[in-house]
């Protein structure tokens, strides 16, 4: 790598110490410190793969410890030593370091090994380690500290000690009564501790007044603080106890130590493992940070990147609330070298990071900031000339600093060589340094290197244009706003856009001028000719944009009045089977009704009265038959009103009116009428068109050339576009209560089977699942779910749920 500064040039220390921070223990900034730049593609893979399977852990939901990661090294080292143990306060974080390593080999080995196999091979010949923590807590309570039942040795001592205490403090209390009645001690004066003896404070005056042992003074000489001679003995024998739960303690702690004392490489070896998987736990975070992926990786010497963003640039205008712009780059056997010009702050430089600290990134092993569909190779050699190198001690100029460099490139540039220079060239003469720099361009192409550079001398440009293995690339510029758009632009030379700035700026014309004409008429028209193909370019791209656009439109639009199509055609059939039920129905009441009837009748014998009555009832139920309900009304679709008398075609034209558009010989409705235009509809499409370019019609022509013989109502029309046009096949449910949730739910369901929607996607987040599971609870009671299923694992995972209605 070249030069040594090349990280602190890249920005990759700061890479470096964001990954020092998200480590959670000393081993795991270890490795971070000795992360370096890989050559070997299969050890630069195996870290991607690391790398991508705890980024999935991550994002799965699963629990995994991200706490207790202690660093017991100095400690279970000791252990090799006989005779000697852990203290006891070093128990607690041995015993919490012992059981997160338990939770992560039991998830790696026991429920995930299909799934994260390359974590799973770090762990090599796993710890016994849940067999040692039984044995620590049947010594150690939850919060470190030794149990009573450790031994019965232990147990005996501290019961004794309770009791000895309890009696001291009996003895205490007499003896602080008497002195306070005898007006030997303050009545808010209390026993306290001085040198490990329970003591009682009385004034100075009364200290020879009471017997006992003067064990400490206050600071002046005021107060004395006597252990009298009644407590002398209780206080010995509980120092003795005390003495000897210390040495049982340790004897236990020994004991302990002695049992895993041949222990002590696997534990080191444990230790090892936990600082590994803090370091990829921190690359995983660091790429959730950078929203960066593993890109497709490959042996060869290539780039092809899209959307690449420079993770620290991203970072600082991310807390200006400002976005970055993408960078797609590539480079291949045919342009190993790009020459990229344009004018000055308009991304030059930051493309040529961009491309360093990625490729560095990558072979560090660390996810990068681009879209997962990119392709990256490895290089064996990252060199860069960008900024200055001058030093004053070395009587080093900016320009020997840059010769320098060159020198290093060529000595060393292969067909594995990434190499990016800063403003190829600069720093001397003009007509040199473009000479020079050509030569020195030159002398890399024949080695076969690989790289960019950045310059502003047109001779480049030209020699990169006629140079095979050599490719012209440009930064995009407004030349209207004259602003940078940050955008590389592959296959073409870029203009400093010198003059067009300078003038922006507010030179004086006659500068301006003047400097045309010193630059030379054949230069000023090359220099306008790109001003006017960046214009162009520019133009064709909102063009394009704009063409996109209304080529989606019009592909939502076919797939709109296609399922509206099915959807009418679905809802005519229900129609005409639930008419033809009806009629059956009608004809066996009506059956039944007749047959009633004449039964009647005939029991009767054919009495007037009573067959008059029945004629009635029979003339009442045939009314009641062809007499439609308000309600049935209503579901009876409008039709269009009968021609009663010959329409006058010579009127005027009114809204409602049928005409034929001259032009193309469509037929149309009249909608409304402005000055000179008409907007007419024709199905469920409108338009505007001018009066003089339609003929009308009768209705009865109309409904013969369109099939038209029924109105849909227009107002349920209307709101059928209102629920397809607004109606999204994606609901985000994040933060809503869950009677909330549920009631979002019955409205996107019904909307969705109105319209005839074959799949939802329903995000609802990760957590602790419960949103998950109501959500999917309630869509169970819907018989039109065929079937539920979680998201990709790189979109989203059980964080969203698939939802697939019958078509």
């Amino acid at each position: 790598m070249y030069p040594e500064t090349l990280e602190q040039k890249l920005g990759f220390d700061k890479i470096r110490q964001r990954l020092e921070e998200l480590c959670i223990s000393p081993m795991g900034r270890e490795y971070v410190g000795k992360m370096g730049c890989l050559k070997d593609f299969e050890k630069i893979n195996q870290l991607h793969l690391q790398t991508r399977e705890m980024m999935l852990i991550l994002g799965s939901g699963d629990y995994f410890p991200q706490s207790n990661y202690h660093d017991l090294r100095a400690a279970v080292s000791q252990l090799k030593v006989e005779g000697t143990f852990l203290q006891l306060e070093e128990w607690p974080d041995f015993i919490k370091t012992l059981k997160t390593y338990a939770y992560i080999s039991k998830y790696l080995l026991e429920e995930q090994v299909s799934q994260y196999p390359q974590l799973s091979q770090l762990i090599g010949m796993p710890y016994r380690a849940e067999e040692v923590i039984r044995q620590l807590d049947r010594v150690f309570d939850d919060k470190g500290a030794m149990k009573d039942k450790a031994s019965v040795a232990l147990f005996e001592i501290r019961q004794q000690l309770q009791k000895q205490q309890s009696e001291l403090l009996k003895r205490v209390e007499h003896v602080v009564r008497g002195l306070k009645k005898a007006g030997m001690m303050e009545e808010d004066a209390s026993p306290t501790i001085r040198s490990g003896r329970l003591v009682i404070p009385v004034p100075a005056e009364y200290k020879r007044k009471v017997r006992g042992f003067v064990v400490d003074e206050s600071s002046t000489g005021q107060t004395a603080y006597l252990e009298p001679s009644e407590l002398l003995e209780y206080q010995n024998d509980l120092r003795e106890l005390e003495l000897a739960e210390r040495r049982e303690v340790q004897r236990i702690l020994l004991e302990i130590s002695d049992s895993l004392r041949s222990d002590h490489v696997p534990l080191l070896s444990l230790l090892r493992f936990l600082g590994v998987v803090d370091f990829i736990l921190a690359k995983a975070k660091l790429a959730h940070e950078q929203q960066a992926t593993i890109p497709v990786f490959v042996k060869d010497t290539l780039m092809n990147w899209m959307q690449a963003r420079h993770p620290v640039l991203q970072r600082s205008l991310s807390g200006q609330g400002k976005s970055i712009v993408p960078l797609n780059n590539q480079l291949k056997p045919t342009s190993r070298l790009l020459v990229i010009s344009g004018p000055n702050a308009g991304g030059k430089s930051v493309a040529l990071k961009t491309m360093g600290l990625l490729q560095y990134m990558l072979q560090c092993g660390l996810a990068v900031p681009m879209s997962a569909d990119s392709t990256c190779g490895v290089f064996q050699e990252i060199m860069l000339d960008i900024g200055d190198e001058q030093n004053i001690e070395d009587d080093l100029s900016t320009y020997s600093s840059h010769l320098l460099a060159m020198k290093h490139f060529i000595e060393h540039a292969g067909e594995a060589s990434l190499i990016l220079i800063d403003e190829m060239g600069s720093g001397t003469a003009p007509d040199a340094g473009g000479a020079l720099a050509e030569a020195i361009l030159n002398q890399l192409a024949l080695k076969k290197a690989w790289g960019a550079v950045t310059t502003h001398y047109d001779n480049l440009k030209t020699f990169a244009d006629k140079s095979p293995g050599i490719q012209n690339a440009s930064m995009r510029y407004d030349p209207d706003g004259l602003r940078p758009l940050f955008v590389l632009d592959i296959g073409k030379p870029g203009s400093s856009f010198a003059l067009e700035i300078a003038q922006n700026t507010g030179l004086p014309t006659e500068v301006l001028s003047l400097a045309r004409k010193l630059l030379g008429q054949e230069k000023v028209s090359l220099e306008e000719m790109l001003l006017q193909l960046e214009k162009e370019k520019t133009s064709f791209e909102v063009q394009n944009k704009l063409l996109a656009q209304q080529l989606e439109k019009a592909k939502a639009d076919q797939l709109f009045f296609t399922e509206m199509k099915k959807n009418l055609k679905d809802r005519q059939q229900e129609i005409i089977k639930k008419a033809k039920e009806d009629a059956r129905i009608l004809l066996s009441d009506t059956n039944k009704k007749i047959e009633q009837t004449i039964r009647e009748i005939r029991e009767g014998q054919a009495e007037k009265t009573k067959t008059k009555s029945l004629r009635e009832e029979l003339r009442q139920f045939e009314q009641n038959l062809i007499t439609p309900t308000e309600s049935s009304a209503d579901e009876v679709p409008e039709l269009l009103p009968l021609e009663k008398k010959a329409e006058d075609l010579t009127a005027p034209l009114a809204v409602g009116d049928f005409v034929k558009l001259i032009d193309r010989g469509n037929y149309a409705k009249i909608e409304a009428i402005e000055d000179r235009e008409l907007l007419v509809s024709m199905g469920q499409i409108t338009s505007r068109v001018k009066k003089n370019r339609v003929v009308k019609v009768s209705s009865k022509e109309f409904k013969e050339e369109t099939g038209l013989h029924q109105e849909i109502k227009r107002g349920a029309m209307i709101d059928l576009f209102k629920k397809m046009e607004t109606f999204s096949t994606q609901v985000d449910f994040r933060g809503k209560r869950g009677e909330e949730v549920m009631s979002e739910i019955h409205r996107m369901m019904d909307t969705a089977l109105l319209l005839g929607t074959h799949e939802l996607r329903i995000v609802h987040g990760k957590g602790d699942g419960v949103l998950r599971k109501l959500i999917r609870s309630q869509l169970k009671s819907y018989p039109q779910v065929v079937a539920m299923t979680n998201e990709h694992a790189d979109r989203g995972g059980d964080g969203v749920t698939l939802v697939s209605l019958k078509s």
